[in-house]
């Protein structure tokens, strides 16, 4: 996984259709240099952007990035809102 790369984000409590789609905005790396979890840019369900903190075990990878410059502009907004849940 890398920034940029296109991603379903799996909730425990929301089935499989109502899953959010997002674009990795930050990748953590463990102290041995695995990563571990990543920070992801997506819409909530009332439309707002938020970033999402989630292990990469919660993670499906959809599309790698092949232009790691341009970010498409649905996870584009300036009242961000950020969530933090490991």
């Amino acid at each position: 996984m890398n920034n940029n790369d296109v991603v379903i984000i799996a909730e425990e409590r929301t089935p499989r259709a109502m899953w959010r789609v997002g674009i990795i905005d930050a990748i953590i790396k463990s102290h041995e240099n695995q990563i571990r979890a990543a920070t992801v840019r997506c819409r909530t369900p009332e439309g707002h952007l938020s970033l999402l903190t989630r292990p990469v075990n919660k993670l499906v990878l959809l599309e790698t990035a092949v232009n790691t410059n341009i970010i498409h502009p649905y996870f584009v907004d300036e009242n961000l809102i950020e969530v933090n849940i490991l």
